[in-house]
């Protein structure tokens, strides 16, 4: 049961004694043209999402 809440093995690849490790944090990062999370200045209220970069209005 207690594996359940304190994990022994990393939630990407299954590696023994870590929750998260480095080759799956490293692999997991995002890069400029990748899609990552945002924290916009003002708090929408709702969460909005973008699938692509974007560059402007058009």
């Amino acid at each position: 049961m207690l594996d359940l809440v304190l994990s022994l093995e990393c939630g990407g690849c299954g590696a023994p004694k870590t929750r998260w490790c480095q080759t799956c944090a490293n692999e997991l990062t995002p890069t400029k043209e990748q899609p990552h999370a945002v924290t916009p200045r003002v708090d929408p209220g709702v969460p909005v999402f973008a699938l692509g970069r974007y560059a402007g209005v058009r």
